[in-house]
């Protein structure tokens, strides 16, 4: 094993140790290289005697660690939430946390939905939205945002947002009710906040197991009674996780209506899912061993899992065997793609999001792709310019 190869692991290794975020030796390499770095080792020993809240580790993280988001993204689970706690809040009011809020659309988003439901409250209220990522934290109190993060149709109406040059800023009186701070979850020693309702989504995904399984539990213990908490579970979107964190992938019952119409394959999924939210890892595997081997979705699950369980080779050969089964799977090669890059092969990820670029253009820009949760062919199209960028 060369040095550089060993420097590479212990970068790696001290990511996964002080953050909890997984990613390949390639790309860290290559983060440190471009943040002028011309030794690995070098970059190693600073940050291993720096704080992740300081100046050496925090270009790291806005290289690694800023999240894809927008407003009123999934706001289902996050309505049904606050419905159940508005209607028997007492007189502490309403404690809420985005906990990973990157930029700041999610909190933001919550302070709207609150303001929708109980417009003439006067019970206390706090949210506040955490990351671990200042960089992304400085982009949140200041509020302002581009067509990207607003493209979910009805995002400025009334008054919610003022116009800031060729942008937009979130109104004032919906700023004052937020508030944010840096917090690693991942730290052993860091305060988390009581709250009523603490939304963590899109964050434990890309996190080591461990810590994941660490987290969750210091989550719970968070919540104030009778609270809700909003996790991961197992996304559908976790293959997608490479360059930056993309949009989530449809859910089950759809794409498998569509693709698989007999009640088997259905019940294998639907188990194998169940198995998986569970993570019971290899449960998952038994069942979905069982399937039809041209079966679409079980295929697709499949790579999900092992993404999630930090297999992305299996993953990887996961992805072509769909790509096999449907030679036109556009969030397939888009998927993939991501996966090359977090791997550190561009050139093999530029060619599978040339694919899904080409692919997606045989729909109409409005069309939703089968498994995109919604993600429309020109969605698709967008974020691919932005990683290519």
């Amino acid at each position: 094993m060369s040095e550089l190869t060993f420097a590479d692991q212990r970068l790696v290794a001290l990511f996964q140790q002080r953050t909890g975020l997984l990613f390949s030796t390639d790309r860290m390499a290559q983060c440190a290289r471009r943040l002028g770095y011309s030794d690995v080792s070098i970059a190693y020993e600073q940050l291993s005697r720096a704080s992740v809240d300081g100046a050496v580790w925090q270009p790291f993280l806005r290289e690694l660690a800023l999240g894809e988001t927008y407003f009123f993204r999934e706001i289902a689970p996050l309505e049904s939430a606050l419905n159940t706690l508005m209607t028997r809040h007492d007189t502490h009011g309403l404690r809420v946390w985005s906990a990973g809020c990157a930029t700041g659309e999610e909190p933001y988003t919550l302070a709207l939905l609150i303001r929708e439901y109980a417009p003439d409250a006067r019970w206390p209220l706090s949210i506040l939205g955490t990351d671990i990522n200042e960089y992304a934290l400085a982009t949140a109190r200041r509020a302002v945002y581009g067509s990207w993060s607003l493209r979910v149709q009805g995002s400025l109406l009334r008054g919610d947002f003022v116009p800031h040059g060729e942008r937009w800023q979130v109104a004032e009186a919906i700023r004052q009710q937020v508030t944010f701070r840096s917090l690693n979850l991942a730290d052993e020693n860091a305060a988390y906040p009581t709250a009523d309702l603490i939304v963590c989504r899109n964050v434990l995904m890309y996190l080591d197991p461990v810590v994941q399984a660490r987290i969750r539990a210091r989550l719970d213990a968070a919540l104030a009674p009778g609270g809700i908490l909003i996790e991961d579970g197992l996304p559908t979107s976790v293959v997608l996780s490479a360059i930056k964190p993309t949009m989530p992938l449809a859910e089950p019952a759809d794409a498998i209506a569509m693709i698989v119409p007999s009640a088997e394959p259905i019940s294998l999924y639907d188990q194998a899912r169940t198995a998986a939210d569970k993570y019971c890892w290899q449960d998952a595997h038994r069942l979905l061993d069982a399937a039809p081997p041209l079966d679409l979705p079980c295929a697709w699950l499949r790579a999900v899992i092992y993404q999630q369980q930090g297999d992305v080779d299996s993953a990887v050969r996961a992805l072509r065997r769909c790509l096999y089964i449907d030679h036109n799977f556009v969030i397939g090669y888009f998927a993939l793609g991501n996966l090359y890059a977090a791997q550190g092969s561009l050139s093999m990820a530029q060619r599978q999001w040339q694919n899904a670029s080409q692919l997606a253009a045989a729909y109409a820009p409005d069309d939703r792709l089968p498994f995109g949760e919604g993600i429309t062919a020109a969605e698709v199209c967008g974020l691919i310019r932005e990683q290519t960028v």
